[in-house]
């Protein structure tokens, strides 16, 4: 047992009962029993999420939003915009992969200490001692999943649904790195299409999540700051109403995708355990049942 479950305590009224996670689930079990878990840990499970992946995302903001402070009327943006957009969006990419590790282990903690709630520096020891691990499959993974889709796009979208078990393997079975890719294979392997619908069924909703929440705030913002707003006569003064305007855009989004990632993440988990329990179990099963049936030496006398 790992030393992280001791680690982990019950912060107010502890979880009653935690669904089992080994279980074989169809899709509609898959996604309810995920939302299940998003509601019972909601208080815990946000925490972590904000505290280590939003002041990433802040920066990311205001990386992208000074973008449009560069603009000096028909010149354009310098050299120096484009870096900082650059480096905002590859900010924002790595503020989605810490979000998604640090829900896996947020789970891995809650599986080894069932009924328990991890506390903020439990999670945060867990994702810290695994992140060089999780970036660099998210950069095997991605690298290939580019080259998929670069060919012929549909193996781009086989990897896309295939690796949605690598995250899942490392956390819960702490799989080395070939194993979370060669097992990803392995376990998509005749699921793919289950796993599909699945993960376009969890897109969709959180796609119609983001909708509900961040076209209000844009609205709002964008009348309120780019309403009279002239290129022409006042290049540096629309530039900066276009700064302030794309960082409070960009910060909506922020918040509204770190809301949204466990409705995706945590029944991808579930799905992947599933998977596992369905393909591998009953081998596992069949070899108990069989070391039981082997006849034990008789006391002689």
């Amino acid at each position: 047992m790992s030393s992280a479950a001791s680690e982990t305590r019950s912060t107010g009224a502890a979880v009653s009962s935690d669904t089992g996670f080994r279980q074989v689930r169809d899709l509609s079990d898959t996604i309810s029993t995920g939302f299940r878990f998003i509601r019972a840990h909601a208080s815990t499970l946000y925490r972590p999420l904000f505290f280590i992946c939003m002041p990433i995302r802040i920066v990311a903001s205001l990386l992208l939003g000074s973008f449009f402070q560069t603009i000096q009327g028909a010149g354009g943006p310098g050299t120096g915009g484009f870096i900082s957009m650059f480096a905002g969006y590859v900010l924002a990419g790595l503020s989605f992969l810490l979000a998604s590790a640090v829900i896996c282990e947020y789970m891995r903690l809650v599986m080894l200490s069932p009924g328990t709630r991890p506390t903020l520096g439990a999670v945060w020891r867990e994702t810290r001692r695994n992140i060089i691990f999780y970036l660099v499959l998210s950069f095997v993974t991605g690298a290939m999943m580019t080259m998929g889709f670069f060919l012929l796009v549909i193996p781009g979208i086989f990897l896309l649904v295939v690796f949605q078990f690598s995250y899942p393997l490392h956390a819960f079975e702490r799989a080395d790195f070939g194993a979370c890719i060669g097992r990803a294979f392995s376990l998509a392997w005749g699921r793919w299409w289950m796993t599909f619908a699945l993960l376009i069924g969890l897109f969709g909703m959180a796609v119609l999540l983001h909708a509900a929440i961040d076209i209000p705030g844009w609205l709002i913002t964008g009348f309120g700051s780019l309403s009279g707003m002239d290129w022409t006569e006042d290049p540096e003064g629309a530039g900066r109403r276009m700064q302030w305007f794309f960082t409070f855009f960009a910060l909506i989004a922020s918040v509204t995708e770190l809301i949204v990632t466990p409705f995706v993440q945590v029944p991808m988990c579930y799905h992947m355990l599933s998977t596992l329990e369905r393909n591998e179990a009953p081998g596992l099963l069949e070899e108990v049942h069989r070391f039981s049936l082997e006849p034990s030496p008789t006391a002689k006398g």
